[in-house]
Order: structure tokens, then sequence, then C-alpha cells
């Protein structure tokens, strides 16, 4: 006889295994002797039919599905007037794909701001997820770096300023050093300001090289380096 395949079933789920006609002795794997056996764990089940002359058996494995879909769209996205944006709920098994959208496909593309959904079925399964859509002006935001200053007194232009804008920037390191390659001064505040001064003591006028590092709250961080005139 046979007992049937191996059978996968959705948590919760039962199965009913049946025994052959026989007016043999059945015996199922927890010593019961009935007919059909209800099938509800993942686990071996195994069926004996027995006489006088000996004893068959056959074995089925009952698991549960484990095929569970995964979403993360995430909250929010902003995205630059005329950009798209992909969104791909793509499974690594088989599964049914219905966006708010109508689309069927594992992903679209979005040019338009507004929430998009998406419902991710298998057999056992149903998960949905969701996404807002929005633009900025993206507007690109300037790091002016003044290449030229004259701490002299006069209240004009006495300090080397660095003015940040960008929204997006999280911190800053900047340095500057003399021809030689001497530190002479590091600040991690925003804006960048610099009197022309080493500690307590005035420089003099030539050319200082500075090496600025801008993080910022999403992509790679920003290197900026050059020189700046000190005149009196």
């Amino acid at each position: 006889f046979d007992l049937g395949e191996d059978v996968v079933i959705c948590p919760g789920d039962s199965v009913f295994l049946v025994a052959p006609a026989t007016t043999d002795l059945i015996t199922w794997q927890d010593g019961s002797h009935g007919a059909s056996f209800v099938a509800s764990q993942e686990q071996v089940y195994e069926l004996q039919i027995s006489n006088d002359c000996g004893v068959a058996s056959d074995e089925a494995v009952v698991s549960f599905d484990q095929d569970v879909p995964i979403l993360d769209l995430g909250p929010i996205l902003s995205i630059c007037p005329e950009q798209s944006v992909t969104l791909d709920v793509t499974q690594s098994f088989d599964a049914s794909y219905l966006w708010n959208t109508g689309s069927t496909l594992p992903s679209i593309v979005i040019t338009q701001p507004d929430l998009y959904a998406v419902t991710v079925s298998t057999e056992c399964y149903s998960i949905s997820d969701d996404i807002l859509i929005e633009t900025n002006d993206c507007v690109d935001h300037e790091i002016f770096i003044p290449n030229i200053f004259s701490p002299n007194g006069d209240n004009v232009n006495d300090h080397w300023e660095v003015h940040i804008t960008d929204p997006n920037v999280m911190r800053v390191k900047c340095r500057i050093f003399d021809r030689w390659g001497n530190l002479l001064f590091e600040t991690y505040e925003i804006p960048i300001t610099w009197n022309g001064r080493f500690g307590e003591r005035e420089l003099n006028p030539g050319v200082y090289v500075y090496l600025i590092i801008v993080e910022k709250q999403a992509g790679p961080s920003d290197v900026l380096s050059g020189d700046v005139t000190l005149i009196r």
C-alpha cells in the first residue's frame, strides 16, 4: 500500500491520511487504529498494516509552508521632479503581486508622488505594505569656500568662513595646514570659521591648505580640499 506523497500545508491547517480498506490490523505511529488520521503537525506519519503473515508499512512527511513573503518598502521616499524610482518586492519563491496601481508585476517604476501599496500572496500567506513617495525641490545646495581673507582687524573679511546650506549635512571636519604639512587649525563646527591664528599666534600672510570632510544623512561623504590665501 502507499500512504501518499509528502505534503506541505499551511500553519493551522490539517490533512487527512487515509488507510486502505482492509480487515487487517491498522496501526498509526501514535498507536491508534483508525481508518484515517488527522495530520496537523510537522512530523513523519507512519502507518503499519499487519496480519498473521507479516507487517507492511509506509511513511508520509507533513511540513508547514515556509515561503513567507518579506516586505519592507519603507515609510517615505523623496524623489526629484522628473526622477524615477523602482519599487521592487520580488520574492525568492512563487508568489502573486497586486499593486494599488493595478500592476501585477513584482516591481514598478514610480515617477509621480503618491501612496503606493502592494499585496504579495502565496498559497498560505498574504502580506501588504505601502510607501509614500513625495517630491522635494532638489535644489543643489552649495558649499561656499572663500579662497582669500584678511584678518587685519578692520571688520571686513576678517574670518575665513565656509557656509554650508545643505540640510542633508550632518557633521563636518575641517583641518588647515601650512605648506610643510603642520596642522594649524581643526574644527567640527558649522559654519566653519577660522581667524587666521595658530592658537593665540597670528600667522604670517601666505597660502594655507584646507581639508574638509562633509558627512551627509544620505549618500557618501564629500572630501573637499584646496588652498586659501591669508593677507594682512
